[in-house]
């Protein structure tokens, strides 16, 4: 075996194991937007009920009931500013839409909860997206002759764009301009790569 076929079942091998991790990646981030896709509609259809269990939970541990575990966690993070479940926050939290602001006011911690576990279930499916297109790109190049093809370039880079526009939308528009300059790098390494694949293959 040559040292070229050498290198070739390496690199085949990597994206093997590589597109094995991402395609596991992406089957728990589904199996995670799943549940909290539904964690928010049964907060959403269910705020009263639930929010009233929330408030009992919370006002147990006021009250120096301090052995449940669940009020004292959401005691805390709501006295430390904790985010959508500050009830401040969310009761500030203004819509034209009536219904919406009613609820916002009658029940604002299942109101909060259902806003982030639908937030979350935005991220993780986006992040799943990514995990799919990596998937996608390292099982195309290792059933590829070469990692270097003109389909395999074109996907490699197609792809790394829509993953540096959720790392911007998901994190920061700061990331996701150094997403972008790597994936540059990256495109300006493998088209090298590519023009020294056809090269050789005229040499030969």
């Amino acid at each position: 075996m040559s040292k070229e076929s050498i290198k070739l079942a390496r690199i085949k091998k990597s994206c093997h194991v590589v597109g094995i991790v991402t395609k596991v990646i992406f089957i728990i981030c589904v199996v995670l937007t799943v549940l909290a896709l539904t964690s928010g509609i049964v907060f959403a259809a269910n705020h009263k009920t639930l929010n009233s269990s929330i408030e009992k939970l919370m006002e147990s541990f006021s009250s120096g009931d301090a052995s449940n575990a669940v009020a004292y966690s959401a005691s805390v993070y709501s006295s430390s500013g904790g985010g959508l479940l500050n009830k401040d926050f969310i009761t500030n939290f203004d819509s034209s839409v009536p219904a919406i602001k009613e609820a916002i006011n009658e029940t604002p911690y299942s109101v909060a909860i259902s806003m982030y576990s639908f937030a979350a279930a935005l991220i993780i499916a986006m992040t799943a997206l990514s995990m799919f297109l990596l998937f996608s790109v390292f099982s195309f190049i290792e059933k590829e002759d070469t990692p270097f093809s003109d389909r395999a370039l074109k996907k490699l880079l197609v792809s790394l764009i829509i993953i540096d526009v959720v790392i911007g939308l998901t994190s920061s528009p700061g990331f996701g301009v150094i997403g972008g300059l790597i994936t540059w790098a990256v495109y300006t390494i493998m088209d090298y790569g590519r023009t020294l694949q056809i090269q050789s293959d005229e040499t030969l």
